[in-house]
């Protein structure tokens, strides 16, 4: 065969292959994000961009790699090296294929932080802006993405083989699944904590809940804990269970007697339950402890609105707004306050 034949059969068994992979397992983990940001609404130009660069970057890597781990051949602006004159003379089976796409998907899931934290978003004026905080799959989405490419690779290696070589080899692929899923499942607190904030700023109280008690469940420090049982409080408090938000908020400045915003939420409760002098102290001690945090003043101006103290409440309602001016909350309290006060002026 000559020099030219040669290239053409190279490309048609290398690098086509290559490039079909690379095709479908970007198709696939673009999919699956895009998917699960145009459910919760948070689809965006920017967004979309985010993973498209993502995905196209780690699965041109990881393939590569793959695939010079896997011929021995350095690839490199279209030139392959002649030594492996046996690739480049066989055709590769579509078991080949399926076999090719699913390792690669299996070293990018469970290795590298290809999802993007999806709530974890701050509110600017009104609007939703995407944080860029990258995590894996978690352990159903990871045995899902898989299963699209593994469900016709077992098929194929049913079909292929028989007796004692079908049972191990389909085994093997149901087994990389399911192991995948398990190291996936392993505690990842920040993403729960993040996608427990931001469940907070898109107000979804009960999915709030239910990421907060992921977050404490994958809790290893006091510190940790002290941060889950300050969200599962804030989720109960938002859904009216204003003694259970209390209890958990006691958690949590049991668990760090050091952390503020515990403090802030129990001032609040404390106020709606008209203990106040429970509310002045919690209130004073969130500000000694975190005085940069916007919800201690919020709470201090909220005890001095229900102790008839206006200015004051006014003074801490703008304190709170200064440090945290984006604050939905603040804003319509304090518009609320104006509007029952018109005679406080700035």
């Amino acid at each position: 065969m000559n020099e030219n034949g040669r290239s053409r059969r190279v490309f048609t068994n290398f690098l086509y292959p290559f490039v079909l992979e690379a095709i479908i397992v970007f198709a696939i983990l673009s999919a699956s994000l895009l998917i699960e940001f145009n459910a919760r609404d948070l689809l965006t130009e920017e967004i979309l961009i985010l993973v498209l660069k993502r995905t196209a970057l780690l699965t041109l890597v990881y393939l590569i790699i793959f695939r010079i781990a896997k011929t021995g051949v350095l690839l490199f602006v279209g030139i392959v090296s002649s030594i492996n004159k046996d690739y480049s003379s066989h055709k590769p089976s579509l078991l080949t294929y399926l076999t090719d796409i699913f390792i690669t998907l299996l070293i990018i899931i469970t290795t590298s932080p290809v999802r993007p934290i999806l709530q974890k978003v701050n509110l600017v004026n009104g609007e939703t802006v995407f944080d860029y905080a990258m995590v894996r799959f978690d352990a159903i989405p990871t045995m899902f993405i898989l299963s699209i490419i593994g469900l016709p690779l077992i098929v194929g290696l049913a079909r292929k083989y028989t007796g004692f070589y079908r049972i191990i080899s389909v085994s093997s692929v149901i087994v990389a699944i399911l192991l995948a899923g398990y190291i996936n499942n392993k505690p990842n607190y920040d993403a729960r904590i993040y996608e427990t904030r931001a469940n907070w700023i898109t107000r979804d109280w009960v999915q709030q809940e239910q990421d907060a008690e992921k977050a404490l469940q994958d809790a290893e420090t006091n510190s940790e804990k002290a941060f889950s049982y300050y969200w599962l409080g804030v989720a109960a408090n938002r859904q009216g269970r204003t003694q259970e938000a209390i209890d958990y908020q006691l958690k949590a400045v049991e668990a760090d007697e050091s952390y503020g915003p515990p403090h802030s939420s129990l001032a609040i409760s404390y106020t709606l339950f008209g203990d106040f002098d429970a509310a002045k102290e919690h209130a004073d001690r969130c500000i000694t402890l975190s005085p940069g945090y916007a919800w201690c003043y919020y709470a201090l101006a909220a005890y001095y609105d229900n102790t008839l103290q206006k200015d004051q409440a006014y003074i801490n309602l703008k304190r709170a707004i200064e440090l945290d001016p984006n604050a939905i909350d603040f804003q319509n309290t304090l518009e609320e306050f104006k509007l029952n006060n018109p005679n406080i002026v700035d």
